[in-house]
């Protein structure tokens, strides 16, 4: 109880203390830049949203307080860019807060949502909102951010990606499946069993799916297996191949591919790269953690350099580093609290 109190006052401090900056916030949307989402704690409120302005060779630690003089709410997940606006999903807030990207003013909200994850845009006009309670896809009218349906899959979602008129999205907690849905009618097309807790997906340049599953945590209820990663085909998610990480302690996540779409990246405690021609799992990372809690990853195509997280001891601010394609560590800043998403510009 003590040991509660004591993080209360510190967060009370830390936010009332804090002031919005003078200096006007822009955010050339022609450029290479990139925004990192700070999750924060659970129940803490103290997410946050990070902008690396590439042009001015800038980081702004909390630009979404910079710009509005509040916070961003309680477990800030993922954000998507669209039309020179910024849609920010706040998990356990559920909301999805929105910014105009050219000065980082917010400009309106979508509510209604349980626990959003990740929101996909479609069209102009609408946008899918995966959950990770409810078994329903939200559907997002983008004209009036209000919610205009539902797709049932009969399962929680996580990520999603968009191909060929489809939407395929996987079902990460306490889920082992991957569904493919018709954006026109809404229905779900086809299915795949993959491993146990699919956490991201990409295609790469042949329109395969790629899957990685983290194969659930010791004492987990569904149970635990050793992690995968699995090819699949788009047309009809049948399995073109699949590895299976070699200790069942390996808990990959965060499954990238470069624009090219010929080479994986992942993490798994270090930063590991694979071709898509491979038949075998990397043994020799490309980035080695050291001390380091690698956390988010991504690959930014328009500078040929990887950008990684870490999180630390998920409690400090933690650190965003950008590395070359050869793993050679070219400069890091600091970020907020347990640093996650990363969304670039243009990518």
């Amino acid at each position: 109880m003590r040991k509660y109190l004591l993080y209360t006052l510190l967060f009370i401090i830390v936010f009332s203390c804090k002031k919005k900056t003078d200096e006007p916030i822009s955010v050339n949307t022609n450029n290479s830049g990139f925004f990192v989402v700070n999750e924060g704690n659970y129940t803490w409120g103290n997410s946050s949203l990070s902008f690396f302005d590439e042009t001015n060779n800038k980081f702004h630690q909390d630009i979404f307080y910079e710009a509005n003089a509040v916070p961003l709410g309680d477990v800030a997940y993922s954000m998507t860019i669209h039309n020179n606006k910024g849609y920010i999903v706040v998990n356990n807030s559920g909301i999805i807060y929105i910014v105009n990207l050219s000065d980082m003013k917010y400009s309106g909200k979508i509510t209604g949502l349980g626990s959003p994850r990740q929101m996909l845009i479609i069209n102009d006009t609408l946008a899918y909102v995966s959950d990770l309670y409810d078994t329903r896809i939200t559907k997002i009218n983008l004209q009036n951010n209000s919610i205009v349906g539902f797709v049932n899959i009969g399962h929680t979602s996580e990520k999603m990606i968009l191909l060929n008129g489809k939407v395929y999205v996987t079902t990460w907690s306490y889920g082992n499946m991957v569904y493919s849905i018709d954006i026109l009618t809404d229905n779900k097309l086809d299915s795949a069993i993959v491993g146990k807790q699919p956490n991201s997906i990409v295609n790469d340049k042949n329109n395969n799916i790629w899957v990685l599953c983290d194969g659930g945590f010791t004492g987990s209820s569904y149970g635990q297996e050793n992690a995968s990663l699995w090819c699949l085909n788009s047309s009809d998610l049948t399995e073109i191949k699949h590895f299976t990480f070699s200790d069942i302690s390996m808990s990959p996540v965060r499954l990238c591919a470069n624009r090219a779409g010929d080479t994986l990246y992942y993490i798994n405690n270090n930063i590991y790269r694979m071709s898509i021609t491979d038949n075998l799992l990397p043994n020799i990372p490309l980035i080695t953690a050291h001390s380091k809690n690698f956390y988010g990853l991504a690959i930014n195509s328009l500078t040929n350099e990887i950008i990684v997280t870490d999180a630390k001891n998920y409690v400090a601010n933690g650190e965003t580093l950008i590395f070359d394609l050869n793993g050679n560590l070219i400069k890091s800043y600091t970020a907020g609290v347990n640093p996650g998403w990363i969304e670039i510009m243009g990518n």
